[in-house]
């Protein structure tokens, strides 16, 4: 059994958290349209800071875009981003069903190589 990935479901909850402030402007119709921009840019960083690489740079545009266009924060971006970063891979390598093929290294594949006479 494997153990629980801690930052996993770290990500998950800040994840859950973060959508429900971002989704808290709806609350609040004229108002909540001025926090927006506040939050867009805070909630830009948050994302390139918990998903590291270009799927959290894409995600932290997109999320800063969902939260300044009004009318558009019941977009869970943070949860999406994380079930694009956490259950999709695992339904792709469980899909093929195989475990991927180890490659040889350079020396090997020369090793193995039939000699010339």
């Amino acid at each position: 059994m494997k153990p629980p990935d801690s930052k996993k479901y770290r990500d998950l909850l800040l994840s859950l958290v973060f959508d429900a402030i971002g989704s808290g402007s709806l609350l609040v119709p004229v108002l909540g349209d001025l926090t927006d921009l506040i939050w867009a840019p805070v909630s830009a960083g948050l994302m390139v800071w918990m998903y590291k690489g270009a799927p959290g740079k894409w995600g932290g545009l997109l999320s800063f875009f969902e939260e300044i266009i009004p009318m558009t924060d019941f977009v869970p971006s943070f949860t999406l981003m994380w079930f694009y970063t956490y259950v999709l891979p695992a339904q792709k390598d469980s899909a093929s069903g195989k475990e991927q093929p180890k490659t040889d290294s350079v020396e090997d594949a020369l090793r193995k190589r039939p000699e010339k006479r």
